[in-house]
């Protein structure tokens, strides 16, 4: 039962009791007996339930608040034993870096010894080698779509075949170009003799080979606009223009590159797109040859290093988190069960006092009733007053209610102790759960 619907029950009662007083006693019959009055003993008796009923009230929360006690008692212990079994977790096993370790280790070294053996003072050039590619299609599209216009008059297919052929052109064009600054160009800044060679010889081989790309497209293009006015069909047109081509560059006529002004713009075109392929092919590594790619294995062993470090980090502190989910949780089991027990406390002391109270005015009711039921009766007895009521009620018989009300009354400073006691217990405990979630 609750604390507070008992409460307001023992007040209800009471004012109840007050208002009766006088109900009471006009209700007591009058009588002419010497010996005490069915009246009086059932006004005695009345008190004398009224009494067993709180008795029995407080005995409940007596018995309500043991339990709580001994509840957050056992509590108490299961949330030790619960700490000290998540205390004695031990965190996922770490894995084995040794290998990660060594690789990272030994390409910083490989690196540093780069640096040292080739006299480099500076770090590797950032790896933007994807960036380079970009440029170089950017390179080739462009040129594609500018010299599209000059090979459709000489195409079966018009703008998609000027396009096409364009393509093939530039392609040939600008990644020869690349491969001159991949292979020779970087090749030029390196410390032995014969790399170093061989770089020229690879800047000098590419260099040609886009020249005569752009002087053989320049040609055919201007050979073709020189034949154009001709009854030739398409196919015969460009055979014929292809074959003066070629003849002019072997008899190295290069002044018919200025035949045409389309001629003049392919050659232009194609020496400037070759210009940017060389540029975006020394650019594409490092200038120094082997030094980006020694960069590269340092920063990805470096970076697989972090990976696995940064997955050991989330592994540990995910069973962290756990750890300590389940530490908050006995935390707060300790907490609810620790509110249930003082609530109870507090509801037995306020029953043994309102039950106290209510025990000790329904006797002074029962009393107060008697007396002025005697004393109407006095003034209208027809025979002598009996001696007994010379001797008001004293309540003797509750006297053994009162003993036992005492009994259970004497039992809140123990209770109350232990109720300090308890609360003591579970805010160390809680303390220490607390300490064990900060070390985490």
């Amino acid at each position: 039962m609750n604390v507070e619907t008992l409460s307001d029950e023992l007040r209800e009662q009471l004012e109840l009791e007050d208002r009766a007083r006088s109900d009471a006693i006009a209700g007591l019959p009058q009588s002419d007996a010497t010996t005490p009055t069915p009246a009086e003993i059932g006004a005695v008796a009345a008190a004398r339930e009224v009494a067993k009923s709180e008795i029995e009230i407080a005995r409940r929360s007596r018995t309500e608040a043991l339990d709580a006690l001994s509840n957050c008692q056992s509590a108490l212990e299961q949330v030790r034993q619960a700490r000290q079994d998540i205390e004695s977790e031990t965190p996922p096993v770490a894995r084995n870096m040794d290998a990660l370790i060594g690789k990272r280790d030994s390409a910083k070294a490989v690196y540093a010894a780069f640096k040292v053996n080739h006299k480099l003072q500076r770090d590797a050039a950032g790896d933007d080698r994807l960036v380079q590619v970009v440029w170089a299609v950017v390179v080739v599209a462009g040129e594609s779509i500018f010299n599209a216009y000059f090979y459709t008059p000489i195409s079966d297919l018009g703008l998609i075949g000027g396009f096409i052929t364009a393509f093939f052109v530039s392609l040939v064009n600008v990644g020869c170009a690349f491969l001159g600054g991949v292979l020779g160009l970087r090749y030029l800044s390196h410390i032995e003799p014969a790399k170093k060679l061989g770089g020229l010889i690879a800047l000098l081989f590419f260099a040609c080979a886009c020249t005569l790309i752009v002087a053989l497209s320049a040609l055919f293009r201007g050979h073709a606009d020189a034949m154009s006015a001709g009854d030739l069909d398409t196919a015969t047109l460009m055979d014929r223009a292809w074959q003066a081509a070629v003849y002019s560059l072997v008899d190295l006529e290069v002044l018919d590159l200025l035949a045409s002004l389309h001629s003049f713009l392919l050659a232009f075109v194609g020496l400037l797109c070759a210009v940017v392929g060389f540029w975006k092919g020394w650019e594409f590594d490092d200038p120094y040859p082997g030094f980006g790619a020694a960069y590269r294995r340092k920063e990805k062993a470096q970076e697989a290093y972090d990976d696995a470090c940064e997955e050991e980090d989330d592994r540990k502190s995910k069973w962290r988190r756990a750890h300590n989910q389940k530490l908050h949780d006995e935390s707060r089991k300790l907490d609810r069960s620790k509110d249930r027990m003082e609530a109870n406390c507090r509801g037995f002391s306020q029953t043994i006092g309102g039950a106290q109270r209510l025990a000790e005015d329904t006797a002074s009711l029962a009393e107060a009733l008697i007396v002025a039921y005697r004393q109407e009766n006095k003034v209208i007895r027809a025979t002598d007053v009996p001696a007994y009521f010379e001797d008001y009620p004293n309540a003797e018989e509750f006297s053994g209610l009162d003993q036992e009300m005492q009994n259970i009354a004497k039992d809140l400073p123990n209770i109350q102790n232990r109720k300090d006691q308890l609360v003591k217990q579970c805010t160390a405990e809680q303390a220490e759960i607390q300490a064990a979630i900060v070390g985490n």
